[in-house]
């Protein structure tokens, strides 16, 4: 069942962050817009430092499950030979 839609509820959450980015934009002192521009620098470096991040996660995780892969695949292999011979 579909729950109401609380049109109320959403525009309360935005009018907070509205609010927020009207007070900053207001803000034209230069020590405040460098400090707007090394945090902007900041959260870029640490977007690309988790997107690198997630990227090497997933790699390592590939590589795992290839290297699983391939240990199964050798045992198999030994079990069928260890089979041919006592047969």
């Amino acid at each position: 069942m579909l729950s109401r839609y609380d049109g109320d509820a959403l525009r309360a959450r935005f009018r907070g962050r509205l609010l927020l980015r009207r007070v900053f934009a207001g803000i034209r002192s230069p020590a405040a817009s460098e400090a707007g521009q090394r945090l902007v620098l900041a959260v870029a470096a640490v977007s690309v430092a988790w997107l690198l991040g997630t990227a090497a996660g997933r790699q390592i995780a590939t590589a795992r499950e290839a290297e699983r892969a391939r240990v199964q695949l050798q045992v198999a292999r030994d079990v069928v030979i260890l089979t041919r011979r006592d047969s």
